[in-house]
């Protein structure tokens, strides 16, 4: 819905005032993902949010301190503009970048520790 679009909007407006260090930028980002669960108004996805947030949590510091800077604004807006613009497949095609270089940055800092 046009109201969903305006809540996913303001999750990655959140992501940007923590960029600009005003807000925790691990739960700004946290709260994008959620969100995005949320509007889907999927029971089963929407079950998942504990499940993913606490995922996150983990992946989310990991992944921020191997590539030494905070989320990936650009790829987050992606997948917002997306889903604004009902683009299915464009919205899976981001989410799938920006796991594949999450799990790139865990793999590379497992190696590091390992």
């Amino acid at each position: 819905t046009d109201a969903d679009k305006e809540l996913l909007k303001s999750r990655l407006e959140r992501m940007k005032s923590a960029i600009n260090g005003h807000v925790d930028p691990v739960h700004a980002d946290i709260a994008f993902h959620a969100t995005i669960l949320e509007i889907s108004h999927n029971r089963f996805y929407h079950q998942l949010t504990p499940i993913i947030e606490t995922a996150l949590k983990f992946s989310i510091r990991l992944t921020n301190k191997q590539k030494g800077a905070l989320a990936d604004y650009d790829a987050h807006e992606k997948i917002y503009r997306a889903i604004k613009n009902g683009n299915a497949d464009a919205a899976s095609r981001a989410c799938r970048e920006l796991i594949r270089e999450a799990l790139a940055l865990v793999i590379k800092a497992d190696k590091t520790h390992g």
